[in-house]
């Protein structure tokens, strides 16, 4: 059978669950805390671009669906402001809050954005 056959077939297949689908794998998602001259901020780089396109800004008041990225990381509470661009993601958060605590949240909030959740 060849390549247009096999597509007229898949197409008029009565049984469509036994025709071969492309599954597509999606690699963890690698970020790397930086720190800034801000004490209260941390650079997230990540391995892909962190947007869909253009720059992001999420802060209390923002719409969550202007920015799911930063909705979830603003969600985790003690963050006062989320920037996303390009291929890395600014979170500032709160006097109170402390990196030791937040930082791991915000990469699993990352990692749950993009569709791996480490458990």
């Amino acid at each position: 059978m060849d390549l247009a056959e096999g597509a007229m077939h898949r197409q008029r297949s009565p049984y469509p669950y036994l025709v071969p689908r492309t599954i597509r794998k999606v690699l963890p998602v690698q970020v790397s805390p930086e720190p800034t001259p801000n004490p209260n901020a941390i650079k997230f780089t990540l391995d892909r671009p962190s947007t869909g396109g253009g720059a992001e800004t999420f802060k209390n008041g923002t719409d969550p669906a202007a920015s799911p990225l930063g909705a979830g990381i603003f969600a985790l509470g003690d963050v006062t402001n989320v920037f996303a661009t390009a291929n890395f993601v600014s979170v500032t958060k709160t006097d109170a809050a402390d990196w030791n605590d937040l930082g791991p949240k915000v990469v699993r909030a990352i990692e749950t954005h993009f569709g791996e959740v480490a458990s």
